[in-house]
């Protein structure tokens, strides 16, 4: 159950010595919140989702993005921030205009960019289908089963992780295991315990000394058993 609303206060950030209560990564700011009900395991949350919800009294879902609308994703001036759905942010993000008879143009580094992890029930093998492959593949729901897309990141070992991908990251030395899934709320990857309502029990896949992927939620779900 979500707690009653309460506003951000950024002049009352509570730090430990020598932090700001602020950090950046990836382009975006996190500023320090751990009363709020998605907050991550360190307690932040991403600044530009805070200033949004004191100007709405409430508390966005994970499902509702905030869009930066000159793409500076450290602009968090509430004039520069748009409530919107993921649908509409993909194509802000991913297609460049539209055509005469208006459909969308596509930035052409997606095509191969963003790739698929797609089980073939008839070959009984999981493969890998970038966009552009599977344009023009005829796809079956009968046929694929869909294992996840990827994340863009790479792991210690070099090898490129998926959502579904079951990864270990260290953090201040500290192990933190957990499956990859895509957080709709913060358009980003994060780590958690599987579970639908996983609370703040979740990681970065970017915060951490290390990350390291041990299996695949498919092939290897006792590997959560104890998560």
């Amino acid at each position: 159950m979500i707690p009653k609303f309460r506003a951000w206060d950024k002049s009352k950030i509570k730090t430990r010595q020598g932090t700001s209560g602020i950090y950046k990564q990836n382009g975006y700011v996190y500023a320090k919140a751990p009363y709020h009900p998605f907050c991550n395991s360190r307690g932040y949350v991403r600044e530009h989702r805070l200033v949004y919800e004191n100007s709405i009294g409430r508390y966005l879902t994970r499902d509702e993005i905030i869009h930066h609308i000159d793409g500076n994703r450290s602009n968090n001036e509430l004039s520069n921030l748009e409530l919107t759905t993921y649908k509409e942010h993909y194509i802000k993000e991913h297609f460049i205009g539209r055509k005469e008879d208006g459909t969308f143009m596509n930035s052409e580094p997606i095509f191969d960019d963003v790739k698929y992890r797609l089980y073939d029930r008839e070959k009984q093998i999981t493969e890998i289908y970038t966009l552009r492959k599977l344009i023009y593949t005829y796809y079956n729901r009968a046929k694929f089963e869909y294992r996840g897309i990827n994340t863009g990141l790479f792991d210690t070992n070099g090898v490129e992780i998926f959502e579904g991908d079951i990864v270990e990251i260290i953090y201040d030395s500290e192990p933190f295991t957990g499956v990859v899934v895509y957080d709709l709320g913060e358009t980003d990857f994060k780590a958690t315990n599987n579970h639908e309502d996983y609370g703040n029990n979740f990681q970065y896949l970017t915060v951490g000394e290390s990350i390291e992927i041990i299996g695949n939620v498919h092939q290897h779900p006792e590997l959560l058993e104890d998560v």
